[in-house]
């Protein structure tokens, strides 16, 4: 078998086309030196230096050889440097998946601090919904999920807060003269709710709908929508209202007007999930994420 010490003395010789000089190089000595470029040959098949009385010289075939184990070597290298990064968890690819609802600033300030903190990891990013994180994650498919709160985990999975956050009412800009700053939840006694499907976050859903109710009203529903920029979008065409996250202020939402609900009890998060084993390069983002959000949000 080829190791990587023949391959370094077979260099040595190579470069210094003189055994002695390369054993002096490599602290062993001459016959050591001598035996292991033997053995290198016989494992090779063929010759690779010519041997004269006072001059040594590579072979054709010790001149390819050559050529190709600078190669090997600096492969080997850097197999190593990759290895140890990894161990660290500077190095791979991290799965993530996200709700809508955090892509708002947010999501872009963790990613950009992330990447220009861990320069050789690459990351594999996805819109999801609650439940799609939750499936991934449970099936080993997705590395972290950032979901939105509240929200039912299952035992194998936990959560640490990212950002927490409130409710505020979005309404078509053209109806915002009938909002009511001091009760602006009755605009659902003409208004209709858009809000996503139960299933997506069941959770979340009954407590939009229990915040209304709370208030005194009971809308018709003019649609189930998935996605909340999808819901804004609907909500600035005037198909109904909305109570949504409030970092979802930040999105660029046409012909809509938002209103702080600051005297709710109900409150919602975004939390970073993953499972219980985790590896270091998971804990690593985990831990720049946390940061990257106290810092900046």
């Amino acid at each position: 078998m080829i190791t990587i010490r023949h391959i370094k003395y077979f260099q040595a010789v190579a470069e210094a086309l003189h055994f002695h000089g390369a054993a002096e190089k490599l602290n062993v000595s001459q016959p050591a030196l001598s035996h292991q470029i033997k053995q290198l040959e016989e494992e090779l098949g063929c010759f690779l230096f010519l041997r004269e009385k006072k001059k040594v010289s590579l072979t054709p075939a010790g001149h390819s050889f050559l050529s190709d184990t600078y190669i090997i070597l600096n492969s080997i290298d850097e197999a190593v440097v990759r290895a140890q990064l990894t161990a660290q968890g500077q190095n791979g690819i991290l799965r993530l998946g996200f709700v809508s609802s955090a892509a708002n600033g947010l999501l872009r300030g963790l990613l950009k601090d992330y990447a220009e903190n861990y320069t050789a990891v690459g990351l594999d990013i996805k819109q999801m919904t609650n439940q799609n994180i939750i499936d991934d994650l449970a099936n080993d498919t997705l590395d972290i999920g950032i979901c939105r709160f509240p929200l039912r985990l299952p035992a194998a999975l936990q959560a640490s807060v990212l950002w927490e956050d409130g409710y505020v009412l979005a309404v078509d800009a053209d109806i915002e003269k009938n909002i009511y700053v001091d009760q602006p939840l009755q605009i659902f006694s003409t208004v209709p709710l858009i809000i996503f499907p139960r299933y997506i976050a069941p959770d979340l859903y009954d407590d939009i709908l229990y915040i209304i109710k709370e208030a005194g009203y009971s809308p018709p529903i003019a649609c189930h929508v998935e996605e909340q920029s999808s819901i804004l979008e609907l909500v600035g065409a005037g198909v109904g209202a909305a109570l949504v996250p409030a970092s979802m202020v930040n999105s660029r939402s046409k012909n809509v007007k938002f209103f702080e609900l600051p005297h709710l009890r109900k409150r919602t998060s975004l939390h970073l999930v993953v499972r219980f084993s985790q590896k270091e390069l998971i804990a690593n983002f985990i831990e720049n994420a946390v940061k990257t959000a106290k810092k900046n949000f």
